[in-house]
Parts: C-alpha cells; sequence; structure tokens
C-alpha cells in the first residue's frame, strides 16, 4: 500500500536511544527531516540517491529513470547547440514521478513531484520529510526560504477512489535580481517584440513597486518540446516576478528571446482594478469577447490585450508589426503533413485566413532566384510562407476556387530536400488510408528558376465529382453522338428510299413509253 508508514517520518522511524526513568520525565518531539533544501543544493545524481532512500522508507520503489537534454536551437535532431538543461526523471511505483532539472554545470534549477491518485496520507508524510511547510508562507501553498520556493497544487480526485487525490510539488531556486537604477519606464506604448525581455522585467518591477506592490522574487523556466532520442528543442522561456498579496507578473519570450507576452495575474480585485484603470482599456479598440469566459479582448497597433474582471488577469500579447518582415519570418516553423491537409479540410476559411496570418508569414510576395520577400496588403490570404528545419524558405497555397476541371486545394514547395522527401513520405503514407480526403502528386525534379521542389494535393472527393461529371459528360456526348448518328442515318434512308422510289418511277414512265411506242410499230 502507498506510503505504508503515512503517519511516521523517516526521523521518527529511526532507531534512538531510550531515555533514562525519572520521576519527571521529559520527552522532546522528534523533529521531522527537511531535505527540500538539501536536495536544491545537490548534484543530480545526489539528489536522485536520497529521494529514492525516502521515498522507499514511505513504500514507494523507483523503477525506473528517464534523461532528456535540452539544447539551444538543435537542428535536425542532432547536438549541436549549447546543453542548456538535463532533465532527469524518476519513474516510481504508484503513479509518482520526479523530475530533476540541472543546468549544464549539474546544478539543479527545479525539481517537479507528481503524485497520482494518492491517499492524503500519503501526501501528508512526503509533504513532511520535505519540510517546506516551516518556510515563510507567502500563500496556502506557496513558500519561500531565501532563494527556495515551494508550490503545491492539488487537482482533486480524477479516479473511482475519492479517497485519492492528484498532486504536483515544484522545488525551485529563485533568480538573482537587482533593479537597475536607472530602470526603463514601463509602457505599452513602447512595447515591442524587440524590447529586452530582461529590460521588460525590470521596468514591469518598477511600475508595480510604484503603485505599493512589494516585490518578493524572481524565476525563470525553460519551455520545451521533446523531439525523441532524449533531446528537447527549445520553445521559449518564461520569467515570472512575484509580488505580495498574490500578484504576479511573467514576461515569456520566444525561442529567439524576442518578446512575447507579459501576463499580470491578481488574488486581490482591487489591485487587479487599480492596475486595469492605469491601461486605460477604454481608450484602446474593443475587440469583442475571448475564448475564456470573462475575456475582452482589445487591440492598439501591434498589441493585443485580454483582460478578466473574474480570473483577475492582464495579458499583453506582443506581435511583430506586419512589416517586420524579418521578424516574422524567424517567428515561423515548419509545418508538419497532417497539419498541411487537416488546416484546409477543418478550420472555416475566415478563422483560417487569421490562423494563418498569426503562426506564418503572409501578405508578402516573393522574387524567388533571390528570396526576396518584400510587404504586399493585397496578397492571397490563405498563401503563407515559413522556415524548413534546414532554415529555407517555404510557400504554401490553399485553393478554394474549385471547378470542374479543377480539384487542386494545396500548392506546397520547398527548396528543402530532406524536407520535402519527409513531406512525400508522410503524405503519400497519409493518403494510402482509405479513408483519406486527398489524392498527392509530386515531382522530385527541382524547378531550375525557383530551385523549389513541389508536391499538390487535390480534393478525392472533388476530383471523383469532376470524373463523375466528365463521364457523365462523355456519356451524354455519347447518346448525343449516337442520336446524331442515328438521325442521319434515318434522313439518309429516307432521302435513299425517296431516290430509288423516283428512280423507279422514271423507269416506269420510261418503260410504258417504248411500250406504247412498240405498240404503235405493230399497228403500222
Amino acid at each position: 500500500m502507498l506510503f505504508c508508514i503515512a503517519t511516521e517520518t523517516i526521523a521518527q522511524v529511526r532507531k534512538t536511544a531510550t531515555p533514562a526513568k525519572t520521576k519527571k520525565t521529559s520527552t522532546t518531539p522528534t523533529v521531522t527531516k527537511s531535505i527540500a533544501i538539501e536536495l536544491l543544493r545537490s548534484s543530480t545524481e545526489q539528489a536522485s540517491r536520497m529521494i529514492g532512500t525516502e521515498l522507499k522508507a514511505l513504500g514507494v520503489q523507483m523503477e525506473s529513470i528517464d534523461e532528456e537534454s535540452i539544447y539551444n536551437n538543435p537542428k535536425n535532431g542532432q547536438k549541436s547547440g549549447e546543453l542548456l538543461q538535463v532533465r532527469t526523471s524518476l519513474i516510481c511505483s504508484h503513479k509518482i514521478q520526479i523530475d530533476i532539472r540541472a543546468n549544464a554545470n549539474d546544478q539543479i534549477q527545479r525539481i517537479d513531484w507528481y503524485l497520482n491518485d494518492v491517499p492524503k496520507e500519503g501526501f501528508f508524510a512526503l509533504e513532511k520529510v520535505l519540510g517546506y511547510r516551516k518556510w515563510q508562507a507567502l500563500s496556502p501553498n506557496l513558500f519561500l526560504n531565501n532563494n527556495l520556493i515551494a508550490e503545491v497544487t492539488e487537482m482533486g480526485s480524477s479516479g473511482e477512489d475519492k479517497n485519492q487525490f492528484t498532486y504536483a510539488i515544484s522545488l525551485t531556486k529563485t533568480d538573482p535580481f537587482v533593479l537597475p537604477v536607472m530602470a526603463k519606464v514601463f509602457s505599452t506604448d513602447t512595447l515591442t517584440v524587440h524590447n529586452n525581455p530582461e529590460e521588460a522585467g525590470q521596468s514591469v518591477v518598477q511600475f508595480l513597486r510604484g503603485q505599493g506592490n512589494k516585490f518578493l522574487y524572481k524565476s525563470s523556466n525553460i519551455l520545451t518540446s521533446y523531439q525523441g532520442k532524449g533531446i528537447s528543442k527549445i520553445n521559449g522561456y518564461t520569467t515570472t516576478y512575484m509580488f505580495a498579496e498574490g500578484t504576479s507578473v511573467t514576461v515569456s519570450s520566444n525561442k529567439y528571446q524576442k518578446l512575447n507576452a507579459i501576463d499580470f495575474s491578481f488574488t486581490d480585485p482591487l489591485v487587479h482594478n487599480k492596475i486595469k484603470k492605469w491601461f486605460r482599456l477604454n481608450n484602446w479598440t474593443d475587440d469583442g469577447e475571448g475564448d475564456e469566459e470573462g475575456d475582452l479582448i482589445y487591440s492598439k497597433n501591434n498589441l493585443k490585450c485580454t483582460n478578466n474582471d473574474k480570473e483577475k488577469y492582464i495579458r499583453f500579447a506582443v506581435s511583430p508589426y506586419i512589416t517586420d518582415i524579418a521578424t516574422r519570418y524567424q517567428n515561423t516553423d515548419p509545418i508538419d503533413a497532417s497539419s498541411l491537409v487537416s488546416y484546409y479540410l477543418n478550420m472555416e476559411k475566415a478563422t483560417l485566413k487569421t490562423f494563418l496570418a498569426e503562426n506564418y508569414l503572409t501578405s508578402i510576395k516573393v522574387n524567388w532566384p533571390g528570396r526576396d520577400m518584400t510587404y504586399q496588403a493585397g496578397a492571397f490570404p490563405h498563401d503563407f510562407y515559413f522556415k524548413s528545419p534546414a532554415d529555407s524558405l517555404c510557400y504554401v497555397s490553399y485553393e478554394y476556387q474549385l471547378s470542374d476541371t479543377w480539384s487542386r486545394i494545396i500548392y506546397f514547395s520547398t527548396g528543402d530536400k530532406a524536407y520535402y522527401e519527409k513531406m512525400k513520405t508522410d503524405l503519400l503514407k497519409n493518403a494510402e488510408d482509405p479513408k483519406s480526403k486527398v489524392i498527392v502528386n509530386y515531382s522530385d525534379k527541382q524547378f531550375d528558376k525557383t530551385r523549389m521542389y513541389y508536391i499538390t494535393i487535390f480534393s478525392k472527393e472533388k476530383d471523383i465529382e469532376n470524373k463523375r461529371k466528365k463521364q457523365d459528360a462523355l456519356l451524354a456526348q455519347q447518346r448525343r453522338e449516337k442520336a446524331e448518328a442515328e438521325e442521319k442515318a434515318r434522313i439518309k434512308a429516307e432521302k435513299d428510299a425517296k431516290t430509288s422510289a423516283d428512280i423507279q418511277k422514271v423507269g416506269d414512265i420510261l418503260i410504258q413509253g417504248l411500250e406504247q411506242i412498240n405498240r404503235r410499230k405493230g399497228n403500222n
């Protein structure tokens, strides 16, 4: 059973000396061992051993270890970039997993504990071992000890057993932070993707301190996506600035460290309302409601603001200006075969237009020999461009002007040979599915002028419809031609018959004439 000694801690089960009996026996409560600080100051191997020992005492066995290396912009699955972080996952019994994240020097930055469907007693036992409840409580689930943070999340009961719950515990180191004397003034009027994220964070701290909010700490995180074979690529970075009374600000940037967003989160509705008024959102363009209940969207220049009074947050999304083609192109990522087709088939035309503009490069024209891109406001909105894995320009056109002779819906081209081969292979494999809605055509010969390979994708339904229409048209034509031939034959037969009758009549007249002549000769 999980946490079979749930009411006892490691320190309590160790054998201790029995005090001598006296008339007045004084017993000192056993001090619960705290290892959270030790873990965050250890190497990965040391921390793994400590965790294994403590969990074993609680009835949990370590079963396996997974490792993931996070590199700065790895290409083609190779370890070509700078090693930024290593994640070591301890897979344990009872659906427990512990992720240890360390930097390239094996200095632990964060330890995340995931406990799925465990009894509360077991969770409380682990809390006692970690000991973070003795730290300064910033909130019921957030604790601070100098440069160390512990955050607890309870996600409720997910299984049939309502006495078992799912928890997450994050042990993190804070980042050093010193507010410059001449920090830049925070203003939404000057926010662009080219703002330094660190300087943006400093200006936010200065701004909120000026509004009476006490700054507590700063912590950073790396956003990644797994690529397989123990390697992940970086998607971006986040830095959170925590203040008293549950106020926090998260500054996000992409993998190129270009500013993406600044998110304000509050627990006090009065603080939220005060900051909201300072931004004067009533002077922005009202873009209506957002996806989440309570979301109200506002826009100004290159910014989109989402305010939610119910959940008490204000989020600023920062986008490149539409004429900043270099940055917009840099922000793109390759599309995979499944998405290439499903976007067209499953998204409404208007929704797809917006999606492409937000995630890819649109509204441009290209001089293909030189790959020169310039802004063109009137470009077809469903033509879009992006980088291949080898940083080669790619082009896709979604076509809607289909006809009885035209069923092509997607045109894909790239100068990246390896990307072309993978896209071709995946598209052909998907097209083999009997449920597939497309037909794939390709050419392995590169266009000389553009130096691009291309793949064309046709609508199977439209193609079948067009073929049926062609077949119907052919059959109708054949029927018409047959009817016309039969009519011509009938007319000819009638004409021939009439001609024959006329000839016969003339012959009869001639015969009658000869007979009359002969009779006259006989009478003479």
